[in-house]
């Protein structure tokens, strides 16, 4: 567009030029005419002035030949010719006045003889006779007086035409040159003009750029001077007092303020601003509502001076705040009753950051051992001074297996010493909760369980007892934590998708939407502490999935070189690639640690060769012969070596019972293989161990293996998918069912949205023909998700509906398909997923109704 108009301006400049350039020339031809033409006059007279010598010799010829014949022929002829004269000296004067006086005066001399010889003349006629001695003579003075005059017109009529060339040609220039500066002036006004128009349009629209955007910030934006006047407001202060932007422009802040003593406030704190000159930044206000409900806003103040007439202005920007600090509040409200549900399971709370080394510990973690709150301190090497010196090294040992990413919970046991100087058993239960993205361990958290009481009972009945009190306490934090969970995700639910809306509607770059990039960063580590309690409440075994034992053989095989002495050498024999088993990866890298670990303390500090082998075999009935728990098929075999000092053949057969150790007393609880073989056994394996006396000793496990190796199928990018269809959204949280109807709405879709689940059956009683998907939450009141679901199904068998739910232990997929539900989604919601999750069932939806 710019383009466009410089051109338009470059043309006009060039035919003003060409209409100029026109005009002076036609002005300089004209000049060039006029003295044409005045030099064509001035030569007529002296053509006259040539003929008037000729006119006088014949003259004299006729005055002889009447002389000597004075007839009525010659003396007409005589007549005319003195007539002739006249008009010729008449002709002469008159053009001479044009140029000359002089010439004038010198032409009148010609008269007196003129008017002699006329005079004579006349006589003759009247009197018949002629003097021709007297018409002679007065032709001798005429002749004189003709060469006279010739002589100096000649010379007056040169040099009056070369002045009068002279001076045409002058003010020729003179007039040229100064069209010329006139035509330069009017193209520079011309091009000071647009210029000028040009920059008065770019101002004006970057101006109306301007106010777009203050318009399109959702918070109220507005410039006000010392004395209250609204020099700017957007469209949000506009709509807060029911004013259009124009009224408003220009009005008195206090006259347009519905509390004028609110307003006055807020014009002190203004006059302040701008006396100091010292800008506030996010001032929180609270403000309450006629209804009695609180409402907060951040509210900045900047101080600024005109450009125009330096006049001192106030930038005042007011953020309502209101939705944030009501989840925040809600959000403290469920992290107080988390905090009395671990209360009432007497756990003690730490939370270590690994990076620092400083632990963060819960009240009861320090009542628990007799301190005050804070005492004896934060560092982790503080804390490693309170372990029994017997189980120090233990208890490193173990950390240091778990203390890595993906590594599961732990469970240990150990003995703290009080404030008064006796030690209580605890049990510490924990888990990796955070890593880098290089997979380095950053935190790690868990709880205290003073088990004294346990331990300090017989080793069989009290254990069983604290083992089942222990369960019963989980089991119990597993309830409340999964009622806190579904609280904690309905409100995460709101925050993360509001944020996300709020986002996607915001320019890359912005600093409000870097500020929503931080808002969602919190939000999604709220979601992982949510995750991480439930993890920590969870009592059943882990679920089972196909596992490489190549790839796990070589990760404990790295952990093993980093932890073991360099005195014992590490190999691995693997032949060639196969397949998988059914496992528990934790498990089985359990076991895998404690045999190598069991291995590297046989060998001692003189060192040796752990060896680690993995085949694959296929046993025939002759192989499993006298092996019970092998059945003919193919295992993967591996096999744990060592060149120590090997084990008593009197005692083989014991090594896998509980609690026999041949180690000395404070150095083995005599349960790792019996934990080895109760794992081996639980996935259909078998284990068993070969030793010699001074030559060492391999031990045997045999896995089945499964023949389709499970492959991980590539996560493809979310987006947001879009719809025509209509939606039913049911959910007792206000904001979450706010959210899902504006998310959905404005990728197209039409949404019923309500947060009575009565209601939403009164919807779907009447428009049930034009709904074509549910989106429903399960803990709801009056009427579950579920039973909801089912009511729908009887109407609409064909509806797709999908089932929300913040935590439910019950509910699982494969229990939503039972119901004839479509899908189960746990929140919080990821708006990007659940879109896609709509779009699906709705393709298939009528996929299935076109087929």
């Amino acid at each position: 567009m710019r383009e466009k108009r410089n051109n338009s301006f470059y043309l006009s400049i060039v035919v003003i030029f060409c209409i100029s350039a026109g005009a002076g020339a036609y002005i300089y031809h004209s000049l060039s005419q006029l003295g044409k033409d005045l030099t064509d006059e001035i030569h007529e007279t002296y053509f006259h002035s040539n003929k008037l010598e000729l006119d006088t010799a014949k003259l004299r010829l006729l005055v002889e030949q009447f002389s000597n014949n004075p007839s009525e022929e010659i003396y007409t002829a005589l007549v005319e010719a003195i007539d002739l004269i006249y008009l010729r000296v008449g002709v002469v004067v008159k053009s001479s006045e044009y140029f000359s006086p002089a010439i004038n005066d010198v032409s009148t001399k010609l008269y007196p003889h003129l008017e002699l010889i006329d005079a004579k003349i006349s006589a003759g006629r009247e009197k018949a006779h002629l003097a021709l001695s007297d018409i002679k003579n007065g032709l001798s003075g005429l002749v004189a007086s003709e060469q006279e005059v010739s002589r100096l017109f000649n010379i007056h009529v040169q040099k009056s035409i070369s002045d009068s060339n002279r001076t045409i040609d002058h003010e020729i220039r003179l007039i040229v040159t100064f069209f010329t500066l006139m035509v330069i002036l009017l193209i520079t006004l011309v091009i000071l003009f647009y210029r000028k128009s040009a920059i008065t349009a770019e101002l004006k629209r970057s101006q109306e750029n301007l106010r777009r955007i203050v318009d399109r910030i959702p918070h109220r934006i507005c410039v006000r001077d010392s004395m209250g006047k609204i020099v700017l407001a957007n469209e949000t202060v506009a709509r807060e007092f029911g004013l259009p932007v124009p009224e408003l422009t220009g009005s008195y802040y206090a006259d347009v303020h519905p509390d004028r003593a609110k307003a006055e406030k807020i014009l002190a704190d203004d006059r302040l601003v701008i006396s100091q000159q010292k800008a506030i930044l996010d001032a929180e206000d609270i403000v309450e509502e006629e209804n009695g409900r609180k409402r907060w806003y951040s509210v900045s103040k900047l101080p600024f001076t005109s450009t125009n007439d330096n006049n001192k202005l106030i930038l005042s920007i007011t953020q309502d705040l209101t939705t944030q600090k009501s989840a925040e509040l809600r959000v403290r409200s469920s992290e107080e009753r988390l905090q009395l549900a671990l209360e009432g399971a007497d756990l003690g709370l730490w939370n270590w950051n690994l990076k620092t080394g400083v632990a963060h510990y819960s009240d009861r973690y320090y009542t628990m051992l007799g301190y005050a709150v804070g005492e004896p301190g934060k560092e982790i090497t503080l804390y490693e001074k309170l372990i029994h010196p017997d189980d120090l090294q233990r208890v490193k040992e173990e950390l240091k297996y778990y203390l890595r990413c993906n590594s599961g919970n732990w469970s240990i046991q150990y003995r703290l010493r009080k404030k008064d100087g006796n030690y209580s058993w605890i049990l510490n239960h924990g888990k990796v909760v955070e890593c880098d993205t290089g997979g380095i361990p950053l935190r790690a958290a868990g709880t205290h369980l003073d088990i004294t009481q346990t331990v300090e009972a017989s080793e069989d009945k009290q254990l069983l007892e604290a083992q089942l009190a222990q369960a019963r306490k989980m089991e119990a934090i597993g309830t409340l934590a999964g009622g806190i969970a579904h609280d904690f995700n309905n409100i995460l639910t709101a925050i993360l998708g509001f944020s996300e809306l709020a986002r996607n509607g915001m320019d890359e770059g912005s600093q409000p939407r870097a500020n929503l990039e931080k808002v969602l960063t919190a939000g999604n580590r709220a979601k992982d502490l949510v995750k991480n309690i439930l993890t920590f409440s969870r009592t059943s075994s882990q679920q089972r999935q196909p596992v490489e034992l190549q790839v796990l053989l070589k990760d404990v095989i790295d952990l093993m070189r980093a932890t073991l002495p360099s005195t014992i050498e590490i190999s691995l024999y693997q032949d060639g690639d196969f397949g998988q088993i059914l496992a528990d990866h934790n498990q089985i890298h359990q076991i895998l640690m404690n045999l190598c670990t069991n291995a590297a303390q046989a060998m001692g500090e003189t060192g040796g060769l752990l060896e680690l082998s993995l085949v694959q075999e296929q046993l025939a009935e002759e192989d499993v012969a006298g092996k019970p728990g092998l059945t003919v098929g193919s295992y993967l075999h591996l096999q744990v070596s060592d060149n120590g000092p090997g084990i008593d053949p009197a005692i083989i057969d014991r090594i896998f019972d509980p609690y026999f150790t041949t180690k000395e007393v404070g150095k083995g609880s005599g349960m790792g293989l019996a934990i080895v073989k109760g794992i081996v056994t639980s996935h259909e394996g078998v284990v068993w161990a070969d030793s010699e006396k001074g030559k060492g000793t391999t031990f045997h496990l045999y896995f089945p293996e499964i023949s389709a190796p499970a492959k991980e199928a590539r996560v493809a990018e979310v987006v947001l998918q879009r719809g025509r269809e209509t939606l039913l959204v049911v959910d007792d949280e206000l904001m979450i069912v706010e959210m899902l109807k504006m998310l959905f709405s404005e990728l197209g879709y039409r949404v019923f949205a309500t947060t009575n689940p009565l209601g939403a059956m009164d919807i779907f009683n009447q428009r049930y023909q034009e709904i074509d998907l549910v989106i429903t939450d399960q803990t709801m009141p009056k009427l579950t998700g579920e039973i909801l679901a089912g009511r729908m199904l009887e109407i609409s068998p064909e509806i797709p509906i999908i089932l929300c739910t913040g935590y439910s232990e019950k509910m699982s997929e494969a229990h939503c398909s039972q119901l004839g539900i479509a899908k189960l989604v746990l929140k919080p919601v990821d708006t990007a997923y659940l879109s896609q999750v709509v779009r699906q069932l709705l393709d298939k939806s009528r996929h299935t109704k076109d087929t």
